[in-house]
């Protein structure tokens, strides 16, 4: 195996990690309608709902990193996809505004 190709093996996760992370938000503004209907969400709820997930990406980005440089970056690479991952779950089967904004913090911190 050459240094490109186990660069590039190690490179497609991260690459992959990111696009779901950044993907999130324009997913999220998509589905809105559809999540306001079902919930019986005014337009103030949904946008507090919508804008959990990027404070909180936004809140902790920087511990993240000197998490990634104390922990190892993998470790925390591996613990920030399965938060996103159980956030997912939970947005899926959120019953009501607090559950989903709850859900979406937890999204966050694993983004």
């Amino acid at each position: 195996m050459t240094n490109s190709s186990a660069a590039l093996r190690g490179f497609t996760p991260l690459l992959i990690g990111m696009a779901m992370t950044i993907a999130d938000v324009p997913m999220m503004a998509i589905a809105m309608p559809g999540i306001g209907a079902d919930l019986a969400l005014g337009t103030r709820t949904l946008a507090l709902v919508a804008g959990a997930y990027p404070l909180v990406v936004a809140m902790l980005l920087l511990p993240a990193g000197r998490a990634g440089d104390r922990f190892g970056r993998r470790r925390v690479f591996l613990i920030g996809g399965a938060l996103f991952l159980a956030g997912a779950l939970l947005v899926a089967v959120a019953p009501g505004p607090l559950p989903l904004a709850g859900a979406r913090m937890l999204q966050g911190a694993g983004a």
